[in-house]
């Protein structure tokens, strides 16, 4: 039997925005912190996810060792917004519109990261994904491929049918 992989050199990007989905993330960290397996990874001297601060120390990289993209969010701490939706947010702060727009789409956005990915593992990770952001409901995202659709006919008919999983009601449009 002969198997093969695609693997590409390309980074995948897509931002996904949805009031509090920092929170699923977080939840998810508090759940792997507590498994055997954190336990296990310790006694062997590794980690299953690692927090890097960034050069604006208001924003957070997550990296995790297997079946998860990398995270970039505001800092757990941060926020003005929390529990509210837009509509609500731009309603209580109706003066400064344009600036709480960006203020919330901050808060309420992660940036998930895929470097150098091997197709089969992007699935994976992203299935993974979507489990720990199911409680969300309606999730928004705009994506960056950094692969054009035209020139890598193959990699998108590999990666465009994962996103048929996403809410009918969610919006995808490209960046």
């Amino acid at each position: 039997m002969i198997t093969g992989s695609l693997t590409t050199g390309y980074r995948l990007e897509f931002e996904l925005t949805a009031t509090d989905i920092r929170e699923c993330i977080w939840k998810y960290l508090q759940k792997l912190e507590e498994s055997v397996d954190q336990q296990v990874a310790r006694e062997h001297r590794q980690i299953l996810f690692q927090k890097e601060s960034l050069p604006n120390p208001r924003y957070i990289r997550l990296s995790f060792l297997k079946d998860f993209p990398d995270i970039i969010c505001l800092h757990e701490s941060v926020g003005l917004f929390r529990g509210l939706s837009l509509e609500e947010t731009l309603a209580r702060e109706s003066d400064a519109a344009p600036f709480v727009k960006k203020v919330w789409l901050d808060e309420h956005s992660i940036n998930a990261i895929w470097q150098g990915f091997d197709l089969d593992e992007f699935a994976t990770s992203w299935k993974n994904l979507l489990a720990v952001l199911n409680d969300l409901g309606s999730i928004s995202f705009e994506y960056t491929l950094g692969l054009h659709p035209d020139t890598f006919s193959s990699i998108s008919a590999e990666l465009l049918p994962l996103f048929s999983h996403m809410d009918p009601s969610s919006s995808l449009s490209k960046q």
